[in-house]
């Protein structure tokens, strides 16, 4: 079930979706972003308290297993809350509707809200001065390094030799 699968080029998307979860289970929305930064802001309601957790998609396997895992953001066991999240790194993330707190309710949960896009550019970054000198530096030996080699093998092929001088014109 992907939640954005679309629209990676706007600069805003709206969620708006309600999930059924059943009793002492957990259900997982995939959240991908591929391209850039985003924001996700997300507000839910449920019909008893569960807890939203956003985890990157790779932990979901120790999530299910019961073991650590890192999470981005999460909130408490409540039945309404919002949720705020910058997801810095573009990937693959997680919204997981977490109700194994409870065992004997299915949970109706809506998940209202937007992924915001980051669309600024980024500051330019230069390298230190130390590293330019380096990289200026290695980049022109390799380019003499290439001339040299390649003289010496021109020159080998022509034997040294000067081009003989054109004849005198005739009259």
């Amino acid at each position: 079930m992907t939640l954005v699968a679309l629209l990676l080029a706007a600069s805003a998307v709206d969620l708006d979706r309600t999930v059924q979860v059943p009793s002492g289970d957990l259900r997982v929305l995939n959240l991908p972003l591929k391209t850039r930064p985003a924001a996700l802001e997300l507000e839910y309601q449920a019909t008893s308290p569960v807890r939203v957790i956003v985890i990157p998609k790779s932990e979901e396997s120790r999530l299910r297993a019961g073991r650590d895992y890192r999470e981005i953001s999460s909130t408490s066991l409540e039945q309404s809350g919002k949720l705020r999240v910058l997801l810095a790194t573009p990937g693959e993330y997680a919204v997981v509707v977490d109700n194994r707190q409870d065992a004997e309710n299915r949970v109706a949960v809506r998940l209202r809200g937007s992924l915001q896009y980051d669309t600024t550019p980024g500051p330019a970054r230069y390298l230190p001065r130390q590293r330019r000198i380096l990289v200026i530096t290695s980049s022109l030996l390799f380019f003499c390094g290439v001339c040299w080699f390649a003289g010496r093998r021109l020159w080998a092929v022509t034997g040294g030799r000067r081009r003989p001088a054109p004849p005198p014109p005739s009259e």
